[in-house]
């Protein structure tokens, strides 16, 4: 992903949505400060941070620092990884974007931005996934797997990835490989849609509510997976 093509310096927007994986885009972000200027080794103006689960109350904390004032320069820089995202969290986030604070600039890097809240989303200038060929064909094969299978199989499938993250060291990863998964069922739905007519749109529709509901705080991720088995032909 060229991210020159859509950060300028002169330019700057206070906040950036950018869709993709952490690790991947983190040092392309760094390289782009270090040509505008911005001096990021052991500069406080700089804050690098990964989440895995971004609560309401990492939101607040967020919304403290930015009205700090900047230690070096004018600009103070935001690079925030973010795997999901609690609703609460959204709407906190919302209020820090709603009344951005002067010369404050937020990076934040999540894996997919349609899952936000349309409202949240808006405040953001969105960067796109440069989706590599690859990762698109991995997703799709693993919707079509599934969806191929009857549905005692599919809450199989589904039990046994919920054992397989059930360690309390794991179980922070769960919705995010659920996530991998329905994001595979919806290319799959996609695909199966643009060839047949047969296909329902409820179908789709209730793939894109159970994707929204998934960021829920309280969610049950057991029980989203199993009504998407079931309620999918």
């Amino acid at each position: 992903m060229q991210l020159a093509a859509h950060i300028h310096r002169d330019t700057l927007h206070h906040a950036y949505l950018i869709e993709g994986e952490h690790e991947v885009l983190l040092p392309s972000i760094l390289t782009l400060l270090d040509s505008f200027g911005v001096a990021r080794e052991g500069n406080p103006d700089v804050t690098s941070e990964y989440y895995e689960l971004f609560t309401v109350d990492d939101a607040r904390a967020l919304r403290a620092r930015q009205v700090e004032r900047s230690a070096v320069g004018d600009r103070r820089f935001f690079l925030i990884g973010v795997r999901f995202f609690t609703r609460e969290a959204e709407n906190a986030l919302l209020k820090v974007l709603e009344e951005p604070a002067l010369g404050v600039h937020f990076f934040v890097i999540t894996p997919s931005g349609d899952a936000l809240l349309p409202t949240l989303r808006s405040r953001f200038f969105l960067i796109p996934r440069d989706t590599r060929p690859e990762q698109h064909t991995v997703l799709l094969t693993k919707g079509k797997e599934f969806l191929r299978l009857s549905k005692p199989e599919r809450l199989k499938y589904i039990a046994e990835l919920l054992t397989e993250y059930e360690d309390d060291e794991k179980h922070v990863y769960l919705k995010g490989e659920a996530l991998k998964l329905l994001d595979g069922i919806e290319l799959a739905l996609r695909d199966a849609m643009q060839n047949s007519t047969s296909v329902p749109v409820t179908h789709y529709e209730s793939l894109l509510r159970t994707k929204s509901y998934m960021r829920d705080r309280g969610a049950s991720t057991k029980m989203l997976l199993e009504y998407i088995a079931l309620v999918l032909m």
